[in-house]
């Protein structure tokens, strides 16, 4: 997911603010559980199986990926809407976990169907998905050295409609921000939901 190696990402990192990032703060209690339930009803209203599900990560990692690529998106899961489960290639290996454990880590949340897709080729892209389930997590990949049979995230989610990925070289390197590139967005946490204004992001 990275555009550049760790080392001189990790140098940018006390200069992120003159990125204009938005910080993701993670915010706990009854508004921040409701705005959960209010994103997951949503996402089961309007995804179906293998959508992508692009987010804002809290944890330092989501933080790093998205000063790396200067953009406000962080990680990519593929939504298995039947079962209420995402497919994501998160270090150390690709898994599945819930619908609701994925969005609680999340400051925004992107619904997005790859262009072309119906039901029938959207279950095929998420049992390919499903079939990496403990595949290694490529991290060379992220600076552009990708492995054969590792993933990292937006990785996976486009190997999983068919797009060539291996690539070698920083910019052939898929950034989650990119995601909507192939894709049309259905639901945005920022404009999404009716509510009161400033209200549809968890850390404002």
């Amino acid at each position: 997911m990275l555009r550049f190696p760790l080392l001189i990402v990790m140098a940018l990192l006390p200069s992120a603010g003159c990125m204009s990032l938005r910080p993701a703060l993670r915010q706990s209690g009854p508004a921040a559980e409701a705005l959960t339930r209010d994103w997951h009803k949503e996402i089961l209203k309007r995804g179906r199986d293998g959508d992508w599900l692009v987010i804002r990560g809290y944890n330092s990692t989501g933080q790093l990926v998205a000063v790396a690529g200067i953009a406000e998106l962080s990680h990519v899961g593929i939504l298995d809407a039947s079962r209420g489960e995402v497919i994501e290639a998160v270090s150390p290996e690709v898994s599945a976990l819930s619908l609701r454990a994925f969005l609680e880590d999340a400051d925004r949340v992107l619904l997005i169907r790859p262009s072309g897709a119906d039901r029938e080729s959207g279950r095929r892209a998420l049992a390919r998905a499903r079939s990496q389930i403990g595949a290694p997590y490529d991290l060379l990949g992220t600076v552009g050295l990708p492995e054969q049979g590792k993933f990292y995230c937006s990785e996976l989610a486009a190997w999983s409609i068919g797009i060539e990925v291996d690539r070698d070289g920083p910019a052939d390197v898929l950034h989650p921000a990119q995601m909507s590139q192939f894709g049309a967005v259905l639901f945005d946490s920022d404009v999404g939901i009716s509510r009161a204004p400033g209200a549809s992001r968890r850390s404002r």
